[in-house]
């Protein structure tokens, strides 16, 4: 009870500090910088003809960060312009963000280590055949073991395992549908849950 009592101190005091400086209660704007700049601009780009990733984000780009008259903008101006599009494209095509969402999610529980051929250089065809053995074979195999093990702890009513493990597995894998390129950084905290299940 301790930890997350302390962690919700820091989260809380820190969202007042940002209130007071930047006019946002928020602990960080990278959630909805994230999904502003990956998953609403993914939907929108997957649906527009001719359109590409590239293009919307720059045209979001402009939008987000022109200017309030002769001055730039303030940090609580982009953020709201952010949220504002980001809730826009969700309203109006809630199946391009889930599709999005859901594709993305995919993408990266299946995500190796991009970065261990460049921190071990000398095993680097090492590394690059074990990526291509996680991303296809092994990191979806761990997702299909690790709802098998929920559904098997929920069928012999382990309720508290299923609540705990299940909870930490599935926000950490729900987090990484808001973002990509990620190279396995943003799924890494669920194995502390799906290696125990």
């Amino acid at each position: 009870l301790w930890t997350p009592g302390i962690m919700l101190v820091v989260i809380f005091s820190w969202s007042a500090f940002n209130q007071a400086r930047h006019g946002i209660f928020t602990f960080t704007t990278n959630g909805v910088r994230a999904t502003w700049a990956y998953l609403a601009a993914t939907a929108v780009s997957d649906h527009t003809p001719g359109g590409s990733f590239d293009s919307v984000r720059v045209a979001w780009w402009d939008e987000a960060y022109g200017p309030v008259g002769d001055r730039d903008p303030s940090e609580a101006e982009i953020y709201g312009r952010m949220k504002t599009r980001s809730l826009e494209v969700l309203s109006q095509h809630p199946g391009w963000i889930a599709e999005s969402f859901v594709t993305t999610v995919w993408r990266n529980v299946r995500a190796p280590n991009y970065f261990a051929a460049q921190q071990v250089p000398r095993w680097q065809a090492f590394w690059e055949l074990l990526s291509r053995i996680c991303h296809d074979r092994i990191n979806p195999l761990l997702l299909a073991l690790t709802l098998a093990a929920l559904v098997l702890l929920a069928v012999q009513r382990q309720w508290e395992s299923v609540l705990v493990l299940g909870v930490t597995y599935g926000f950490f894998t729900l987090t990484t549908g808001f973002s990509f390129w990620q190279g396995s950084r943003l799924h890494f905290p669920a194995e502390m849950a799906w290696s125990i299940l």
